[in-house]
Parts: structure tokens; sequence; C-alpha cells
């Protein structure tokens, strides 16, 4: 039965030295997976959220052997020479702003210069004002769980024979992890432009007595929405297109709020469950956990003494704890290059958050077949690209992104052929991955104990949007919903302004999240031979990540949408430029702000000594903003970004993300690669942000498989005939194309 643990790495023991926020985000992921943490520094546990990151975990001791050293400071790079003395094989992780390695390692960063670098604080619309970051620490949280996907997977390179290995992790590049592929849209031939803002139509809308997330990305859930709001201007086919809605947002979000402006929150919220469109509250912090999917299933805490409540880990798993029966998989031996080499994974997955568990686990080796329907087809295939263009759903950028490196069959689920060949790949698979609503295979017996029954070492990932129990257990859910339910929203935006989403960053955290905790569940299953389900429930991910605001307003402290000033931080904003672009600008010290008055345009006043203190430039906040409105106003981006950086302070331009393939730190750090696409052509596509000692330079064995291209090759694998396989095919069983649309036989001709 699952529960609310998962004690899966109960034989690794991992030191944390540094006191980075994604440090203690580590451990906690590591302790929450079963590990023994154990810690060099003193924890301050005086607040709730520092009480919660450490909720568990030791302290090193003189005769302490650690499997696993993750560090950000100095001090650790020392301890790690010390401990691999005692255990050659220990894996080693650092985390850093940049990476340890290339130009900019070393560059002054803070929490909202690496957002407005990477990509993240362009998603976010504010209606003509300056740019604002995401509501959380990005760049922290998300470090910290690519150490863990680090840790695990030099873990598993230990086993395949590195003698010991180095993970190099890059906050940068972390948050670069969770953008939807501008990269590629701005290389792929005939995809639309990405779009910046992001501002989902519907999207975040005002209700009479609070605020709603409605989700219509798909053509079903846009006519289920005009249903609801029966306005025939809706009906208009200009807006039948969610890219169209985006680019139209001004002319039709008006006519969305004349519908949901007459209604409650709880009253469009009841409408959407009662005709499964995605509706959600957008939740204050303090009241998330009240929402339904959160409260029926007793998804916060409280701790031992009372004193606070947070997020439970979203991780859940049955374990098991029978020896392996017959038709127990053994594994073929993987390299340290590519870990997961010898083990197979079954996808039946769409959208982001179940197929990017399948691509991180391509990347480390695994061969992860994705399973196809032409009845239903991912709509990441089919909107990408106008559907005007021959073979669209090959050109989708999106769906290149998440589904590099894995092969394609075609096969029905709810067809007698099509279910023979899913049940042959789940008996041959090590590795389930499902990201559907739970009736989707357990209506058909493909629960945990129908596919145990096809083999019984599987690990079974599941990602359902709300859990697998409680009333919204089959109800719809998106990264949008997750976000708005889960506190998120509320904290992202100005003050005066609306809640924003943050683009599509849930699926890709849910993804990370997942993709640890499979990691965790196959270095069990070959050391041990036993196999696992394991549930990461999207909207858990999401109030997991929520936890610094929970946990302070459990505590009587109420959070607030503050823009991007930051408690600790000032001054720090997003200013334009001369050549009309805008700059992120953090000042964390007294330092940095005494070397910031020292540059040409500043005013004299800035340096009254009275500002030389932090609580005196919270106070003045506003006053300091207008003066580094009217510096930026001055100088270009370049020119001003350099001259900060070079005296210590945190600057970075604000960065779409269209031309990270170009960025010189993820070309430093050989975290680009070009592979050749049978339809599109070449591309360049980033690696994973955890950098490998034994494997430094990111690469794919294979491009994004066509719609059911290796169906006959799979078929083969699996033990059907070539005349088995000729009827399947000639029957129609074999599908080459959603929906069985016709295409020109023609593709793109590698360069010579």
């Amino acid at each position: 039965m699952i529960a609310d643990d998962a004690p899966l790495l109960d034989d690794v023991t991992v030191g944390e030295v540094g006191r980075s926020e994604a440090l203690a985000w580590s451990g906690r992921v590591l302790s929450d997976l079963g590990a023994k943490v154990v810690r060099w520094n003193p924890v301050d546990e005086t607040g709730a959220y520092s009480a919660f990151l450490h909720r568990g975990k030791g302290q090193i001791g003189a005769s302490t052997k650690l499997d696993v050293l993750i560090y950000d400071d100095d001090e650790g790079r020392r301890l790690a020479d010390e401990f691999r003395r005692d255990n050659p094989r220990l894996v080693v992780v650092s985390v850093s702003d940049y990476g340890t390695t290339g130009p900019m390692a070393g560059t002054p960063a803070s929490e909202l210069t690496l957002q407005a670098e990477a990509g993240i604080v362009a998603v976010h619309p504010t209606h003509g004002g300056p740019p604002v970051s995401m509501g959380v620490n990005l760049a922290e949280q998300l470090a910290g769980r690519w150490a863990v996907i680090g840790a695990l997977a030099g873990l598993l390179a230990v086993e395949r024979g590195a003698p010991g290995t180095e993970v190099d992790v890059s906050r940068f590049e972390s948050v670069v992890s969770v953008l939807q592929y501008p990269w590629l849209m701005a290389q792929f031939p005939d995809s639309y432009a990405y779009p910046v803002p992001q501002m989902a139509v519907p999207g975040i809308e005002p209700a009479k007595d609070g605020w709603v997330c409605v989700v219509a990305v798909s053509p079903q859930q846009w006519s289920a929405f005009k249903q609801l709001a029966s306005d025939s201007r809706l009906d208009n086919p200009r807006f039948d297109l969610l890219v169209e809605r985006i680019r139209l947002a001004e002319e039709v979000r008006p006519i969305l709020h004349e519908f949901t402006r007459r209604h409650t929150v709880a009253e469009l919220v009841a409408m959407g469950t009662a005709n499964r469109l995605p509706i959600t509250p957008v939740t204050e912090p303090a009241t998330a956990g009240d929402f339904g999917p959160y409260a029926e299933r007793n998804r916060l805490i409280t701790n031992e003494d009372g004193s606070y409540a947070g997020p439970r880990s979203p991780i859940r798993a049955d374990i098991g704890s029978s020896a392996p029966g017959a038709g127990a998989l053994t594994t073929a031996a993987g390299t340290p290059q590519r870990p997961l080499r010898g083990v197979r994974v079954a996808e039946i997955a769409s959208f982001q958050a179940g197929p990017l568990v399948g691509s991180y686990l391509a990347a480390l080796g695994a061969d992860v077949i994705r399973v196809e329907s032409t009845a239903r087809p991912d709509v990441m295939r089919l909107s990408g690209t106008p559907s005007t263009v021959d073979r669209f759903w090959e050109r989708s950028a999106p769906f290149a992104g998440v589904n590099v490196d894995k092969r394609s069959i075609a096969a029905e689920l709810t067809d007698p052929r099509g279910r023979a060949i899913i049940d042959r790949l789940i008996s041959s698979s090590h590795v389930l991955v499902e990201n559907y609503v739970p009736r989707v295979l357990d209506d058909r017996g493909l629960d945990y104990a129908g596919v145990k029954a096809l083999q019984p070492t599987i690990v079974m990932t599941r990602m359902p949007a709300w859990g697998s129990t409680g009333p919204w257990r089959d109800q719809p859910g998106f990264t949008f919903t997750a976000n708005a339910a889960s506190g998120i929203s509320w904290m992202t935006g100005y003050p005066e302004g609306e809640p924003l989403l943050s683009g599509t960053v849930f699926d890709p955290i849910a993804a990370i999240t997942a993709t640890a905790a499979t990691l965790a569940a196959i270095l069990r299953q070959l050391r041990s031979g036993l196999g696992a389900q394991l549930e990461i429930a999207l909207c858990d991910v999401a109030l997991e990540v929520s936890a610094p605001h929970i946990t302070a307003a459990s505590e009587g402290r109420q959070p607030v949408r503050s823009g991007n000033r930051r408690e600790g931080i000032a001054p720090q904003g997003i200013y334009r430029t001369s050549d009309a672009r805008w700059v992120a600008i953090s000042v964390t010290t007294d330092e940095q702000w005494s070397a910031l008055t020292g540059i040409s345009g500043v005013p004299a006043w800035a340096a009254e000594a009275s500002l030389n203190t932090h609580a005196e430039r919270m106070l003045r906040h506003g006053d300091l903003d207008e003066m580094l409105s009217d510096l930026c106003a001055e100088h270009g981006a370049e020119h001003l970004v350099s001259t900060l950086r070079a005296l210590g302070i945190p600057a970075a331009e604000m960065k779409v993300g269209t031309d990270l393939t170009e960025h010189p730190q993820l070309l430093a750090r050989q975290r680009v690669y070009a592979l050749e696409h049978p339809i599109v052509g070449p591309a360049r596509y980033i690696g994973l942000p955890a950098r490998f000692s034994h494997a430094p330079t990111a690469s794919s064995d294979r491009p994004t498989p066509l719609f059911g291209e290796h169906s006959r090759e799979v078929l083969g694998e699996l033990g059907f005939s070539s005349d088995e396989i000729d009827t399947l095919d000639a029957a129609g069983a074999l599908g080459q194309s959603p929906f069985g649309l016709p295409f020109a036989q023609r593709q793109h001709q590698p360069q010579q």
C-alpha cells in the first residue's frame, strides 16, 4: 500500500556542508527518500522554514562514513578531500551560481539576477510595469533538487565502475532547465514564436470574491469553457488557438471577465469539476492547505511541538518487501558515462511532466520507449507549429525538447492488439512512467498490482495531477492549476497588481522531483532486485515549493506579494536602460552598497552614512528605486552589467532564452550539443544542469523520435515475428501519424 514516506535510500549516508537554501533543499529531499543526512554546519532552527528544511538531519561526527557529500563553500571542498581518503568511491556534489568552471564562475549573482538572466522573469505579464520575478527562490530550490539527481546519478555511476565522481550543479542552468525550450523555438523552421510574456488565456481571472485559474490549453477544454461562458463573441475562430488567444489577450480577456466576475470562486470551481474543466482557486499561502485536494489528503503536517505546519513530502511510495519472483529482469551493465544503459523505461505519458522524467532518464543512458496513440495523441505534438505545415506534429519545438533521446511506438491502450503490445513492453521494462489521471490505467487493469503481475520487479512512477485518492483524483490538472492552487501565483507579482502564473515551470519541477525518486528506486532495484510504486502528484510538488510561505503563515507571519523586493536585500529591482533593455540589480551587503555609491551618476545623497545600513535602505527603498532608475536610464545594459559585476554587485540583463545556446557559460561548460532531426534538420540542444567529472560533455544518442518511428524495431525486440508485425501494420494497428493524418513522404536530408 502506498504511504507518505519513501525509505528507498536507507543504506546511503549524505553529508551536507554549507548554509545555502539550495543545500538545505538537497538534504531535505534526500532525507525524504530515506537517506541518513548529516550536517557539518550548526543549524539555525529559530524560524519555521529553517526547521522545516532541516527536520530529522543529524551532525557529522569524526567517525562518520559518507557515501555522498554536497557542499557550497570552501570548507566543503576541503572536507570532500578528507572524506574521499576514507571512501575513494565518494560522490561529491557542488552547488554554485554558475558552476565551478567557465568564464562566469564566481560572477556575483542573486536569486533575482539568475531568474532574469535565465528567462523566468520575462514570462510574467506586468502590463507595462517593470518585469517581476517569481515569488519564491526558484534558483535555490531547483539547484537543490538537481543536486539530488546529481548525487543519485553519481551513485549509479559508481555502481557502474566509476572510482568516485564529482558533480557540478549550477543554479543558473537549473533555472534554464524549467523553460519551455525557447532556444528550440528560435531554431525550428515554421515554429510559432516563443511567447513573452506568457499569459495563458484563459488563465488567472477575477471572480466575484477572489481569483481563479482556468485552463483551456486543448481544443476540447476551450470548447467546454465557451459552453460555460455562453457568450457568442468567444466563438470567433480567431480565438480557437491558445497561441492566438495569448496574442489577442487584450481583446479576449474582457469578454472572459464578464463571465468570471458574475460568479464566486466556489461557483466557478464547482462548474469546472462538473465539466472536467480545470478550474482552481488562486489560494493564499495561509489557506492553500484548505483547498480540497490538499485538505482531503492531509497534505500539511504540523511539527512535533506544534510550532509550525509545512507540506508533506510529495514523494509517496509502496516499496514492498518480498523477494523478486519469477520473471524478474536482470540489468545489462551500464557505464559510468551512461549509468542507466541497460535499463528499459516504458513511458505512457503526455504533455511535459511525465515525458520529462523519461527524457532525464534517457540522458543518463536509459532506453526509453514512448507509447503514442493515434486516437488520443499528445497535445504537445500538435501545438508548436501551424497545422498547415506538412507533418506539423513532428515539428513542435516543445515536444522535441521534452522527448529527445527516446524511441517511439504506436499502440492503442483501448485496442486489444495495442494492449497486447503494451503488456509485452511492460513485462520487459525496469521502469514504467505515467502521468494520466489514475482511472486511465487502473480501469484497464494496469494499476500497480496489474503491472507487477507483468513484471514483478518494476519501478512504477505515477504522476497524477491531484493524487491517487480523494474526490479530485480523476480531475484533470495542469502546471497552471498547480501554480495557482499552491499559493505561488498569489506571491508572484506586484502588491497592487494581479497574481501571476510563471509559465509552465511546475511540470518540469514535478519531473525533477519524480526523476530523483525514480533514480533512488532504480538504485535500490539494482542492489536488491526489489521494485516499487512511486506517486508524485503535481499539486503536491507545487505545495512543497510554496513551503517558505506556508511555514511562515503557520507561525503567524502573513506573506505578501512584494514584486522584486525581498527581505534582507536593498535595494533590488529591475530597471530600464538607455538602450531600452531591462537590468536586474541586487544589493545584498553593505559593502556592495558602498561600491555602488562610487559609480559616476549616483547622487551625493546616496553616500549618506545612514544608508550604510540595510535597515535604512529598506525604509527608503522607494527613493533608491528612483535613483537606480535614473542611473540605468543613462547607461546601456551591457556596460552597466559589466560595471556592477566588476564591483562585486549582482547584476544581469533580463533575457528571454531564445539565444541560450550561444551563452558563453553554457558553451564553456559543454552544456550545448547538436542533433540532426530527420524532419526539422539540425538544431542545438541544452543538457542537464548537473555536470559530471566522469562525463563532462552533454550529449544525446538519438534525436526526438517521429510518431511510431520504432514500432517495428521494438516489436521485434518484444518477440513479435515479422509476419505478426506485418499483420498488425496492415490492419492499421501501428499508426504513423496522429489521427491517421496524411503527410508527404519526404524528410530532411542530413548535410554531407
